[in-house]
């Protein structure tokens, strides 16, 4: 597949319509498309790729996870970030000789997230994130969306402002080690907990 984006979605499609699921992660998202970085002339490029695989996760209604290892500055300008309805950003740091994990919510389409800056923990449990409550959510369960599904990280769905509407695509970006697929992995189980289906593509 290196270097053919059209196999890459083709490999995607073919993997999810067999398996019809509800989630489907996609890891690593960024590994896929950094192989393509320089199509050669007559392949699929980048723009088109991400459009037709928004409209596959769009027919599909299914909830996806894209996860990659993106610089900040790529937040900023590559287009895979244009097709994601949320975005998620992990990080993480040495302070006085330990490792300092955050994460933040910088978008997600038709919900208030908290802002900032969260601490994030990987133990024996998977992946703990602590928000900085900034906007109380009790009380708000009534507005809250029907659609609306939990990520199975209770301090993710409360930066969220409850979890991520069903159908969403997010994109989990950070460093090596930050714990992005641990977060899917985690994900993938609350869903097969509660009998959700669900597919890993990478």
């Amino acid at each position: 597949m290196e270097g053919d984006l059209t196999k890459v979605l083709e490999s995607i499609v073919d993997h999810v319509e067999k398996l019809d699921p509800a989630i489907v992660v996609v890891d690593s998202f960024r590994t896929l498309v950094r192989a393509t970085d320089n199509p050669e002339p007559g392949k699929m490029q980048l723009p088109e790729f991400v459009q037709r695989l928004a409209m596959h996760l769009a027919s599909w209604q299914v909830t996806s996870f894209l996860i990659g290892e993106y610089q900040e500055q790529e937040m900023r300008e590559n287009a895979v970030f244009t097709m994601a309805d949320g975005i998620v950003v992990l990080s993480q740091n040495v302070e006085r000789n330990s490792m300092v994990r955050k994460i933040r919510v910088p978008k997600i389409r038709g919900q208030s997230p908290q802002p900032g800056f969260h601490t994030v923990r990987i133990d024996d449990r998977g992946l703990q994130i602590y928000p900085r409550m900034i906007k109380p959510i009790e009380g708000m369960e009534d507005k809250l969306p029907s659609r609306l599904i939990s990520t199975g990280i209770k301090g993710l769905d409360e930066m969220m402002g409850g979890g991520t509407l069903t159908g969403n695509t997010l994109l989990v970006a950070g460093p090596a080690g930050s714990g992005k697929s641990n977060e899917a992995e985690t994900c993938g189980a609350h869903a097969r907990a509660r009998s959700i289906s669900s597919a890993w593509h990478g």
